[in-house]
């Protein structure tokens, strides 16, 4: 009998060097582990770390100066102007009066980048779900698709009359400029809770954040100087 179990044993401490499943022990707990026992559950797969999206790089500030000139050309092509006030204003003041419609319109160029820059995160290996901030940049993103398209139909020169005019034209910037001030409402909410609570969140996450909170001050100058939007 000694001699039979230690064949056994020599044979177990065989089979626990063999098998890449087992590790240290040839215990029945270990063969649970097996991935044909019914218990067996694949690893989770591991998220990728926010370090590969946490910054932007080279190319997404690239995507965010060729935004930026969208959102120039766009202004150009609606053609949104602010009446100076009565008073004659100085030269400084006038040329911040004049540039106030450019400026209520500078997120829009950006928003029209968000697939380029999730598309480039997805390059590098990201895996974590849409954040809150980047839910809002979807949504306006779906808007900001359907100016831009109206506008390059309206520099083309195939808008029916009707479409055209400056009272479609303002009604246009109106309702853009209650869109992105409601989105921007709810964009301060999200940053004030992720400023409580110190959430990590990929650098898209802010700018939507930004993005949608900027209109608000030129919009909140126009009012403030008594301007006209057209």
């Amino acid at each position: 009998m000694p001699k039979a179990l230690h064949r056994i044993a020599q044979g177990c401490e065989r089979i626990d060097k063999r098998s890449p499943v087992c590790g240290e022990s040839c215990s029945i707990g270990s063969m649970e582990t097996l991935p044909t026992s019914p218990t067996y559950r694949p690893p989770a797969k591991p998220r990728t770390t926010l370090r590969r999206i946490a910054r932007p790089r080279t190319f997404d500030f690239l995507c965010i100066l060729l935004g930026t000139c969208l959102s120039a050309w766009l202004a150009e092509s609606i053609g949104a102007v602010v009446h100076l006030p009565v008073g004659q204003p100085s030269a400084a003041l006038a040329a911040w009066m004049r540039a106030l419609p450019f400026a209520m319109l500078l997120p829009a160029g950006i928003i029209a980048m968000w697939p380029v820059f999730y598309a480039n995160q997805r390059i590098l290996g990201r895996n974590h779900p849409f954040t809150a901030g980047e839910w809002l940049f979807g949504f306006a993103w779906l808007g900001i698709a359907v100016l831009i398209a109206w506008a390059i139909w309206r520099a083309a020169g195939a808008m029916p009359e009707a479409l055209k005019s400056d009272e479609a034209r303002r009604m246009v910037l109106f309702v853009y400029s209650i869109a992105m001030l409601a989105l921007g409402a709810i964009a301060f909410g999200i940053w004030v809770l992720g400023w409580i609570t110190r959430w990590k969140q990929p650098w898209t996450h802010m700018l939507a954040l930004a993005l949608m909170m900027w209109p608000a001050i030129p919009l909140a100058c126009i009012w403030a100087y008594g301007l006209k939007l057209e």
